[in-house]
């Protein structure tokens, strides 16, 4: 997510979550410094692969269609995304999977 940030992206996430789970993400797994926007769902009350979680997350970035890169590991919020025309990466769970998912993230977003 660093090199991502470097880079000029936003970030952002967009989660099904319980609520107080913001604070243990941020500290247990990401650099919360670089995460721009969280949206959970608990505060939302709505769920991905909602259509209108999507729409509120376009709404609050002031960003939509083809501006937005989504990731996710689930065939039903990709799908929801891709309605909007978001660019979607499917993220494969699993030590080696995920390892070749990072590396196609980085060739996709960081490569000249």
């Amino acid at each position: 997510m660093l090199e991502l940030h470097k880079k000029g992206y936003r970030l952002a996430i967009v989660t099904n979550n319980w609520r107080g789970m913001k604070e243990k993400f941020l500290k247990d797994v990401v650099e919360s410094t670089v995460i721009e926007y969280f949206f959970e769902s608990s505060n939302e009350g709505m769920r991905k692969p909602d259509i209108q979680f999507f729409k509120l997350v376009e709404a609050r970035l002031d960003a939509s269609g083809e501006d937005i890169f989504f990731i996710d590991d689930s065939d039903i919020n990709i799908e929801s995304a891709k309605s909007l025309r978001w660019q979607t990466f499917h993220y494969i769970l699993g030590d080696a999977h995920e390892k070749q998912s990072n590396e196609l993230i980085r060739q996709l977003l960081l490569s000249p």
